[in-house]
């Protein structure tokens, strides 16, 4: 007779076995889930530091081009600190506006007559050998006026080549100091030049960085450049204390000569630290970003750039971006 010796697995060798390939499997699950969310989260990562990269190139491009050595950097930057809403913006939720003023081209026409017209001007312009206006880059319906130690950002309409006449109204940019230094005179005399005045500002609502180009007294352009932006600040740097060529930047504050660059600090030009500053005195402007990208697991804390407030989003890890750079234009006006 032949015998059957061969055995088969009982039932707790069975459940054992089938225990161990569980946590062997359990296992290489939560490696391939760790190496998973180790890769999403190095991408992301250098996604943010691409993103930075190109917000940096963008920045020093934009505030580089500001004035294009036709205006003075005292006409061609402004920052709105902690900004209310102002049409057609939000109110900044902490951040900031930057309004950056650049001439469309180098000609610029004089001013020969000028009439108050409601809370602007109708102006006459040099028509020798054929209408000045002609020679301007209007397209943006946005100008300047200086008279000597006065000047206003205005925004241009009812142009005439034919009779070189248009309205200036006050501009979008009017409401700062640095735009606008113009009671109701008479511009006879003046130089009018063209410009492009561009706003960027970020919308809480959406996180969202934008880019603003006015084409009227209101209305505009509007463009996203870029999302998941929980901050957006920016600093003015003067030089003047003393006057070395440098805009000196301290973290208590002592010698500092930078405007909106540290938080908890309320000052202006002609007061305090800065009573001995001028608008002229403007070198350098610094722009301060906040960013991130998703994590769960993070817990890191709260983050804040120049004078903005601290920022704290649940399941991101964020990151700064501080940009410098000289403002172009002031070679051309020492």
């Amino acid at each position: 007779m032949i015998l059957n010796n061969h055995r088969g697995f009982t039932l707790v060798e069975i459940i054992i076995a089938s225990a161990i390939a569980s946590l062997l499997l359990l296992g290489a699950i939560q490696m391939m889930s760790l190496q998973t969310s180790m890769q999403i989260k190095s991408t992301a990562k250098m996604g943010l530091e691409g993103d930075f990269l190109l917000l940096e190139d963008f920045f020093v491009r934009q505030i580089a081009a500001g004035g294009g050595n036709a205006l003075s950097p005292l006409n061609s930057y402004w920052v709105e600190d902690n900004c209310a809403s102002r049409s057609p913006f939000p109110a900044c939720d902490g951040s900031d506006r930057l309004t950056i003023l650049t001439s469309r081209d180098r000609a610029s026409c004089t001013v020969t007559a000028s009439t108050a017209a409601g809370l602007g001007w109708d102006l006459t312009i040099n028509s020798s050998g054929g209408c000045c206006l002609q020679n301007l880059d209007l397209s943006e319906n946005q100008g300047i006026v200086i008279k000597s130690s006065m000047y206003a950002q205005v925004a241009l309409s009812n142009i005439d080549e034919a009779a070189c006449t248009l309205r200036a109204s006050p501009g979008p940019a009017s409401g700062n100091d640095s735009f606008i230094n113009a009671p109701p005179i008479n511009w006879a005399g003046a130089v009018l030049s063209a410009v492009s005045v561009r706003t960027f500002y970020r919308k809480p609502s959406t996180n969202e960085l934008h880019s603003f180009v006015y084409t009227d007294a209101n209305s505009g352009e509007d463009r996203i450049l870029a999302d998941q932006i929980y901050d957006f600040q920016a600093a003015l740097g003067y030089d003047f204390n003393p006057t070395d060529g440098l805009c000196t930047e301290t973290e208590d504050g002592s010698g500092d000569e930078w405007l909106g660059n540290r938080a908890g600090t309320d000052e202006e030009i002609g007061s305090d630290d800065f009573l001995n500053a001028s608008l002229a005195d403007l070198k350098m402007l610094s722009v301060g970003i906040i960013s991130g990208y998703r994590d769960q697991g993070y817990s890191g804390g709260s983050l804040s750039i120049l004078n903005g407030p601290a920022r704290d989003i649940d399941g991101w890890k964020l990151s700064a971006l501080k940009i410098k750079t000289v403002v172009r234009s002031q070679g051309v006006f020492e």
